[in-house]
C-alpha cells in the first residue's frame, strides 16, 4: 500500500514546529492510513533547537540561508564552543508518531566537523523517570556524519531490533515496567560532541515516515531548556501551542471564536460563546483585565519597526524591543486583515521582527490576506482567507468553492480560518436612508456562512462587525443571538472541529414533498415552483443536488458529520431550507460505530443506520439547514457531549425563541408595508398566524424546561417567516433579469423601497435622460485616453493579458474586449487568486436624490477558466456587492443596473475579467435621473457636491496599454 506524502515549507521558530500536517484516512475497517512528513527549510524562521550549557558553547548565528541547501534553502547553525568535548544535541519537533519497524528518518547534513549522529527520541505514554520525575524517555541512533565539507545523508530507523535494544537497556537500568503500545516518537535529534573552536552544520531535507499519528500529553516535555532560555521563561509562557497545524490551549484543542472588540460588555462576549476577542490596545488594563476575567483570550496587532517619518523598517535593519510580560493575555499576534505579502509594512519582515521580539512566548501569528495565498502561509501560522458575498450574484456555492480554492493556494495543511460577514456591505448601508430602512444580514445567512467556511476546511471563525455587538435595536440582538447558538454549536463541535484532519464532501437527499410540513397547503409559488403531488422537475432535482451537501470530518475521537443546504439565491433571501428525512451515504464508517444528531438542547439521539453498498446509510428525520451527526464506537465519547449539553441547553433554547420571535415581529412589520403598498400576498396571514403560534409554544415549552421542544418550535416559526420572505422577494424581482438591477433588491428588509423604486421610474423619463458616457460606444481611442479610461493589469506568473478595441461590435465598429490566456507552452493555473485585466471608466459627477442607470451590452464567447467569478462589471455606487456576474457563455446580452446616490459623489464603472477568456462590452451608458416625488437637492452654490474630476496623465500611461487601431473613417 503506498502512504499519501505531503511537502511543506520550512517556516518555523525554534521550539515550534509551524509547517506540519497529516491527512487521516478513515478505512472501512476503522484503521488509521500514514503518510510521511517532509520539512525543507525554504521557509524564513528557524526550528532546530540547540540544546547544550550556556558554559560550554555559545551559539553566534542560527538562520535559514537560501540556496545554501542540498535542495533549496537550509537551517544554518553556527557555534563557538569554548572547551573540548564538549557534548551538543540539536532537536526538532516532528508530529507524534507510533513506533513502526519501518519509520525512518532521513537528514542532508553538511559540517566542517565529523561525528554527527542522526537520532530518533522514543517516548512512553504516562511512563515517569524514578530517578529524575521527568517523562520517561530512549534514543535510538542511526547513521553518523563522515564527509566534512559535503552533503551526506543521515539515516535512522526504529528498527525492531533497535528498540528492543533500548527497551532492555531501560527496564535494566531503572527497574521499570514497559508497555511497548505506549511508545512513541516525537523528535530528531543530531548529537555530536565537538572540541574547542568554530563549529558550522547544514542541515536540510528532513522526512520522516511512514507516520501513524498518536495523540499525547502536550505538557509532557520537559527537556533540556534551549540555549539562552531561562527557568522563568515556563511560568510566563502563554498556554498556547500551535503543533502539527493544530491550536491548542491549556492542553485542549482550541478553535477560535474571534470578536472584533468594540467596547462590548465582556460579560456579554463571554455570554455569547466568544473565546477571542481582537482589541486595539493590550497596555491598556482597564480593557485587557476585565475580558480576561472573563475567560477571554486576546488577539492585537503587534507593532513593527518604523524611522523617524513612521516608514516601516526592514528586518534586517531593525528589531523589535522584547515583548514584556504584560503581554501574557493575548493568545497569537492579528497582523491584519486583507494584508497582501508585499504590503507596508513588508509582511516577511514583519513577521521576523515580531517572532524575534516574541521569543519568550512564542505565540503564532495570524493574519487575513487578500491574495498570494502561498507566499503569505510560509510567514504566517494562522492564515485567514475570508471573502464577503451576502447580497451578491455569488452563491453559497461559489462562496464555499472560493475559499477551498483559497487553502489550496496555501502551503499544504496550513491552518485556515476566516472572517464570517455579519452585516452588510458599507455601500449598501449607506442606502439605508434613502431606502427607510436598514438592510442587515438574515440569521441563517450567517449559519451558512459558518457552515460553508467549516466545510471548506476552516478551523477557525471570526466575525466581522463594525458595530458593538450588545448595541441598541433588535437587529443587533439579533445578531447576537444567532452568533450565540453558532459558538454554543462551535464549542460543542471543538473537539473534532479543531483536530480534525481532511474534510470530505458528501452529497445527500431528502424528501421532495416535505413531510414534516409546518405550513398549510401551499400555492405552486410557496413550494418553489413545484405544487403538491407532481413529480419535481429534473432541474430542481440537479440543482437540490448541488445545494446539499454534508462535511465529513475525521479525527481520534471519531468522524463529524455536517449536513447543510446552501440553497442558491440564500444569499440574498434564505428560503424554506428545511425537509424530512434526509438520507446520507457515509462511506467506510465502521462496522460498529453507531450516528448519534447532535443538538444543543437535548441528549443525543441515536439514528437508524443500514450498511449498504458504499458505506452506511443514515437517515435523519427532521432537517433544519444545518445539522451535525457524530459517528463513533466510542460510547464515553456520547456520554461526555451529553453532559456538555445539559449545562447549555437552557442557553440555547432562551437564545432560539426569542431569536424566532424578533424575527417573526421584522418580518410581519415589513409584510404590513407591502400589503400597504398593494404587493401584499393572500397567505401571508396564514403564514404569519402559524408561525405565531409556533412562537408561543417556543415560549411556553422554554418556561416549562422543556428545552429540546422550544428550540424546535422555535425553528419551525422560522421556517414559516423565511417561507414568506422568499416569496415576496421573489416575487419583487421576478421580472428583474437579476437581483442586482434594483440596490433595494438585495435586501428582504428593503423591499418596500424596491417597489417604491421601481414605481417611481417611468421609461420615457429613462429614454430621454442623456447620456454622461459618450465614451462607452469604444469607438475611438484617443477619445478613451481623453476621457480618463484607466486599465490595469494584474502580474501573474504564466498569464498573458490585454485590453483592447476589438472589431467585433454590438453596434458601430468596435467594441471593448479585456482577455487573458495562458503563456505559451506553459499549463494555465488551476484557480486565479488575482484579477489578470480591469477597466474603470472616467469619474463622472452625480449628486444626491438622483437615480443612476448603467446600460450596455455584454458578450462571453466561451466559458471563463480558472475563476468561480468570470466576468462583473460594477459601479463605484454600490461596489461589489452589486456587481452585474457574466459566467456562462453568451453571445451579446443587454445588462442595466438602477442605483440611487446617497450623497453627491464621483462615479465609475470597473469592468473585470477574473480567469482566463475574453469579455465584450460595448455601448456602456450612464444617465441621471430624478425621481418625481424624490427630487435631489442641488449642489450648494458655494461648495461644490463633488470635487472636479481631475486629469491625470498618469491615466493616459495606463491606457495606452490598450492595442492602438486605426480610426475608422
Amino acid at each position: 500500500m503506498r502512504t499519501p506524502k505531503t511537502r511543506y515549507p520550512g517556516i518555523g521558530l525554534a521550539g515550534s514546529v509551524a509547517a506540519v500536517a497529516w491527512l487521516i484516512v478513515w478505512s472501512g475497517t476503522g484503521r488509521l492510513l500514514a503518510e510521511d512528513f517532509e520539512f525543507d527549510f525554504d521557509g524564513p524562521g528557524k526550528s532546530w533547537q540547540v540544546r547544550c550549557r550556556e558554559t560550554d558553547a555559545k551559539l553566534t548565528i542560527q538562520e535559514r540561508r537560501r540556496e545554501a541547501g542540498h535542495r533549496g534553502g537550509a537551517e544554518l547553525i553556527r557555534l563557538k564552543v569554548v572547551r573540548d568535548n564538549v557534548p551538543l544535541r540539536f532537536e526538532h519537533e516532528i508530529p507524534t508518531a507510533q513506533v513502526l519497524d519501518e519509520l525512518e528518518a532521513r537528514l542532508w547534513v553538511r559540517s566542517d566537523r565529523t561525528g554527527a549522529v542522526l537520532a530518533l527520541r522514543i517516548g512512553f505514554r504516562g511512563l515517569t523517570d524514578p530517578e529524575t520525575g521527568a517523562p520517561l524517555s530512549t534514543i535510538v541512533t542511526g547513521d553518523a556524519y563522515q564527509t566534512p565539507g559535503q552533503w551526506q545523508e543521515l539515516k535512522c530507523r526504529t528498527s525492531d531490533k533497535a528498540v528492543n535494544d533500548q527497551l532492555r537497556l531501560l527496564r535494566a537500568r531503572k527497574r521499570v515496567t514497559i508497555d511497548p503500545a505506549t511508545m512513541f516518537v516525537d523528535r530528531v535529534i543530531v548529537g555530536c560532541n565537538l572540541s574547542a573552536g568554530t563549529a558550522e552544520l547544514l542541515l536540510d531535507d528532513l522526512t520522516l515516515g511512514p507516520i501513524v499519528p498518536v495523540e499525547v500529553d502536550p505538557h509532557s516535555d520537559r527537556s533540556v531548556m534551549p540555549v539562552g532560555a531561562k527557568d522563568s521563561d515556563r511560568s510566563n509562557a502563554v498556554p498556547v501551542e500551535f503543533r502539527l497545524h493544530r491550536l491548542r490551549v491549556e492542553g485542549k484543542p482550541f478553535l477560535p471564536r474571534i470578536a472584533v472588540y468594540h467596547d462590548e460588555r465582556p460579560e456579554a462576549l463571554a455570554a455569547a460563546g466568544f473565546n477571542v476577542a481582537w482589541v486595539s490596545d493590550v497596555e491598556t488594563t482597564a480593557i485587557t483585565g476585565p475580558l480576561r476575567r472573563q475567560g477571554l483570550w486576546l488577539t492585537a496587532i503587534p507593532p513593527f519597526a518604523k524611522d523617524n517619518t513612521g516608514e516601516p523598517l526592514d528586518s534586517e535593519d531593525a528589531s523589535l524591543l522584547p515583548f514584556a510580560p504584560g503581554s501574557s493575555s493575548v493568545l497569537f499576534w492579528m497582523m491584519g486583515a486583507r494584508l497582501t505579502a508585499t504590503g507596508r509594512p513588508r509582511l516577511q519582515s514583519w513577521t521576523n521582527q515580531v517572532r524575534d521580539a516574541d521569543r519568550v512566548f512564542k505565540r503564532p501569528l495570524a493574519a487575513d490576506v487578500a491574495d498570494d495565498e502561498r507566499l503569505c502561509s510560509r510567514h504566517l501560522d494562522l492564515l485567514g482567507i475570508s471573502r464577503h458575498v451576502m447580497n451578491s450574484e455569488v452563491t453559497l456555492l461559489d462562496y464555499r468553492e472560493s475559499l477551498v480554492q483559497k487553502r489550496d493556494r496555501a502551503w499544504p495543511g496550513t491552518l485556515c480560518w476566516t472572517w464570517i460577514q455579519t452585516e452588510p456591505s458599507p455601500e449598501l448601508m449607506d442606502l439605508a436612508p434613502s431606502a427607510g430602512a436598514t438592510p442587515l444580514l438574515e440569521p441563517e445567512q450567517i449559519r451558512a456562512q459558518v457552515y460553508a467556511a467549516l466545510a471548506a476546511g476552516c478551523r477557525g471563525v471570526g466575525y466581522w462587525t463594525t458595530t458593538p455587538l450588545d448595541g441598541e435595536g433588535t437587529a443587533a440582538r439579533e445578531r447576537l443571538l444567532a452568533l450565540t447558538q453558532l459558538n454554543l454549536e462551535l464549542a460543542l463541535l471543538e473537539p473534532w472541529l479543531a483536530t480534525g484532519s481532511s474534510v470530505q464532501l458528501i452529497p445527500f437527499t431528502v424528501d421532495a414533498r416535505h413531510a414534516e410540513q409546518p405550513a398549510p397547503a401551499m400555492t405552486k409559488t410557496l413550494l418553489g415552483g413545484k405544487s403538491a403531488g407532481k413529480k419535481p422537475e429534473t432541474a430542481a432535482d440537479k440543482q437540490r443536488e448541488r445545494e446539499l451537501t454534508a462535511a465529513l470530518i475525521r479525527s481520534e475521537f471519531g468522524a463529524l458529520l455536517l449536513p447543510m443546504w446552501l440553497e442558491d439565491r440564500s444569499q440574498f433571501v434564505p428560503g424554506q431550507l428545511a425537509a424530512s428525512n434526509a438520507t446520507i451515504i457515509v462511506p467506510g464508517g465502521g462496522e460498529t460505530a453507531s450516528a448519534w444528531e447532535i443538538t444543543t438542547t437535548g441528549r443525543l439521539q441515536n439514528l437508524a443506520r443500514e450498511t449498504v453498498a458504499g458505506g452506511i446509510k443514515i437517515v435523519l428525520p427532521r432537517f433544519d439547514q444545518t445539522a451535525a451527526i457524530l459517528i463513533t464506537s466510542d460510547q464515553s465519547v456520547v456520554e461526555q457531549l451529553n453532559q456538555r449539553i445539559s449545562a447549555i441547553q437552557d442557553r440555547s433554547a432562551a437564545a432560539c425563541v426569542e431569536l424566532s420571535q424578533l424575527k417573526l415581529e421584522r418580518v410581519r412589520q415589513v409584510d404590513q408595508q407591502l400589503q400597504q403598498l398593494g404587493v401584499g400576498l393572500p397567505e401571508a396571514r396564514r403564514l404569519l398566524e402559524q408561525a405565531k403560534q409556533h412562537s408561543n409554544s417556543a415560549d411556553t415549552a422554554l418556561k416549562q424546561q422543556q428545552y429540546q421542544s422550544a428550540r424546535q418550535h422555535a425553528a419551525d416559526a422560522m421556517q414559516l417567516a423565511r417561507m414568506l420572505q422568499r416569496v415576496h422577494w421573489e416575487n419583487a424581482v421576478k421580472k428583474l433579469p437579476s437581483p442586482v438591477v434594483s440596490p433595494h433588491a438585495l435586501s428582504f428588509q428593503t423591499l418596500p423601497a424596491h417597489w417604491r423604486l421601481m414605481r417611481g421610474m417611468p421609461e420615457r423619463s429613462l429614454v430621454a435622460a442623456p447620456n454622461k458616457l459618450p465614451s462607452g460606444e469604444f469607438e475611438y481611442l484617443d477619445t478613451l485616453i481623453a476621457a480618463g479610461w484607466r486599465h490595469e493589469q494584474r502580474a501573474i506568473p504564466g498569464v498573458l493579458s490585454a485590453a483592447e478595441l476589438h472589431p467585433s461590435a454590438k453596434q458601430g465598429q468596435y467594441s471593448l474586449r479585456l482577455a487573458a490566456q495562458s503563456a505559451a507552452d506553459e499549463q494555465p493555473p488551476v484557480s486565479l487568486n488575482k484579477i489578470p485585466v480591469t477597466v474603470v471608466s472616467p469619474p463622472l459627477s452625480v449628486h444626491a436624490g438622483q437615480v443612476i442607470r448603467i446600460s450596455g451590452w455584454v458578450k462571453l464567447p466561451q466559458a471563463v477558466l480558472g475563476s468561480l467569478d468570470g466576468a462583473t462589471i460594477h459601479d463605484s455606487l454600490l461596489g461589489k456587492t452589486g456587481a452585474w456576474q457574466v459566467k456562462a457563455a453568451r453571445d451579446w446580452q443587454r445588462f442595466e443596473l438602477l442605483r440611487v446616490v446617497p450623497e453627491s459623489q464621483d462615479l465609475t464603472v470597473t469592468i473585470s475579467l477574473h480567469g482566463l477568456g475574453e469579455l465584450a462590452i460595448d455601448d456602456l451608458q450612464i444617465a441621471a435621473f430624478v425621481p418625481p416625488a424624490e427630487v435631489a437637492e442641488s449642489p450648494s452654490p458655494s461648495e461644490p457636491a463633488v470635487k472636479p474630476a481631475k486629469f491625470s496623465p498618469l491615466d493616459v500611461l495606463d491606457l495606452r496599454r490598450l492595442n492602438p487601431l486605426p480610426k475608422r473613417k
